[in-house]
């Protein structure tokens, strides 16, 4: 019997197989990153973003796994150059997307601050030639597949080794990490700096820069990132609910940023 997680890539995998008399010429292609996403990568994308592990169960296995492996990871990103480009995520969801909708986001500025905002948005809106993906799941029979999208060109991966991928994915099936652990693509932007993620009460997600280092006991570590330029870790944090979900906040997105950084900025 399979782990609910690890049954459902077994399943959108076959389905994928023969869904499209086209899938075998992107089967080496990972969508959103080596080419564009087509208008069946965006749908797809709900899919494997709803068979992810619910955010209350972060605690119990995101997090221990990333952290048991972030050496060997980091030691991975440096041999084949990709963390200037790419980091690690733990695979969890904060809500349903429905049929018809896919995630993106955008960066936005607050006084001097970077901020990213993740919504819904309607299949038929998607931009195929401004639009990358910026989270990966790895799906059996297919590899890495996009669940979140960031409203951008696709990223230079000259510099990246093409083995990057193929070893990334080897690991984590070698180590049973599949439905726990996936890649994430760094915005340029939010390259060198740690963020802290809030979750909206409309479906919606917001990453706020954080201007002081937020590790701390009410916190948990969501993504991990080794930029050249940081002598440590890149980093993002969540401030989890009682139940192990995350916080979720009822109040616009600009009212959580005035908020944050007033708090933030306040001598402890």
């Amino acid at each position: 019997m399979y782990p609910r997680n690890d049954y459902d890539d077994l399943i959108l995998g076959f389905e994928q197989l023969t869904k499209s008399d086209n899938a075998s010429q992107y089967d080496d292609l990972i969508p959103g990153l080596e080419r564009l996403a087509t208008s069946d990568d965006v749908g797809l994308s709900c899919e494997y973003h709803n068979t992810l592990l619910p955010d209350n169960t972060l605690s119990d296995v995101g997090v221990h796994d990333l952290d048991e492996h972030r050496e060997r990871l980091r030691q991975l990103f440096k041999r084949f150059n990709a963390h200037d480009k790419f980091g690690v995520n733990t695979l969890h969801s904060h809500f349903h997307v429905p049929d018809g909708y896919h995630l993106a986001g955008d960066l936005g500025d607050f006084e001097e601050h970077r901020y990213y905002l993740t919504q819904g948005a309607v299949n038929e809106t998607f931009n195929p030639k401004g639009s990358c993906g910026r989270k990966f799941k790895f799906v059996l029979g297919q590899g890495l597949r996009p669940y979140e999208f960031h409203r951008g060109p696709l990223p230079d991966l000259s510099k990246v080794d093409s083995e990057f991928f193929s070893q990334f994915t080897n690991y984590l099936v070698e180590h049973s990490l599949t439905s726990t652990l996936g890649l994430e693509y760094i915005v340029p932007e939010l390259l060198l700096v740690d963020m802290l993620e809030f979750i909206l009460p409309n479906g919606g997600m917001l990453l706020a820069e954080a201007t002081s280092p937020c590790s701390n006991d009410h916190t948990v570590t969501t993504g991990l990132g080794w930029p050249s330029d940081l002598t440590g870790e890149r980093k993002i944090e969540c401030v989890p609910q009682p139940d192990g979900g995350h916080e979720q906040m009822d109040i616009k997105p600009k009212e959580i940023l005035r908020i944050f950084y007033m708090v933030d900025q306040t001598p402890h």
